[in-house]
């Protein structure tokens, strides 16, 4: 079955999306581990790692729709011999070059994030890119830009160099026999048409899985890039996730106790009524 498959999507774009996907999951488990080692006061190495692992799996897997939409139009090429060729080699490499500096990016942005705020990226982070002059003059104050950027790239580059190499190493393995290279344009067509369709059904529907009771394990489980353009869209902030509240018995009954010591008349009108 995966070698009808591959006759009709075509083995080297398959391997390059999966080498893509196979980065993003890497850097976000990267991620959750370097976060939990970094503040094991609030996410201790417990019982509860391994559920808050599982649902931010598939909270990275959700999020994978809508990072390879534009890459994956390279399923529409009705050859594989672009690949080959220098531009093909040159478009694929810029690709992984670019894809892997934000992956890695995001991750050190969301661990500064979760230093100040306890959180995976929310409407904060939107507010800091929309008031960008107070973002960078703080960012620069406040952090190492060009070793942190420096960093960035160089890792960036390491995982670029690895994928060509995997990459080429694939392509030099015997492939599936296919005409010429060719494929299916129509089945080409239908595999980029689902992911299409999938991230709009995931877009409508989708509500990422809660790691835990615990504020500190359900931040665990989500997906960064997902959350900030979450944020953006619904414009919003969860209040008693970052600020102390009280139920509203308790609250009433303070207010009552600290009207009754200051005097205040107006509660004894409000008591009669």
């Amino acid at each position: 079955m995966y070698n009808s498959f591959v006759k009709f999507v075509s083995k080297t774009r398959l391997q390059y999306i999966g080498l893509l996907s196979a980065l993003f999951l890497a850097v976000n488990l990267a991620t959750r581990f370097f976060l939990q080692a970094s503040f094991p006061d609030m996410m201790p190495f417990s019982g509860e790692m391994l559920p808050g692992l599982a649902k931010g799996f598939f909270n990275d897997i959700a999020t994978l729709f809508f990072v390879l939409l534009f890459p994956a139009s390279l399923l529409l090429l009705p050859k594989d011999t672009f690949m080959a060729k220098r531009a093909g080699k040159r478009y694929t490499a810029v690709i992984f070059f670019i894809f892997s500096s934000v992956f890695v990016f995001t991750a050190v942005s969301e661990y500064f994030f979760w230093e100040e705020f306890s959180s995976r990226f929310n409407f904060i982070a939107v507010d800091y890119l929309i008031y960008t002059t107070e973002l960078v003059q703080n960012i620069v104050e406040s952090y190492p830009l060009p070793w942190l950027l420096t960093a960035v790239f160089i890792l960036a580059a390491a995982a670029t160099w690895c994928m060509m190499k995997l990459l080429r190493g694939f392509q030099s393995k015997p492939a599936v026999a296919q005409k010429g290279g060719k494929s299916c344009f129509g089945a080409r067509l239908a595999v980029l048409g689902g992911l299409y369709f999938g991230s709009l059904l995931l877009f409508v529907f989708f509500t990422p899985f809660a790691g835990g009771e615990s504020r500190f394990w359900n931040e665990y489980s989500k997906n960064g890039v997902y959350e900030i353009f979450s944020a953006y869209l619904h414009n919003q902030l969860d209040y008693r996730a970052f600020y102390k509240t009280m139920d509203k018995a308790s609250a009433f009954s303070a207010m009552r106790n600290e009207i009754k010591e200051t005097g205040d008349v107006s509660y004894a009108l409000r008591k009669k009524l």
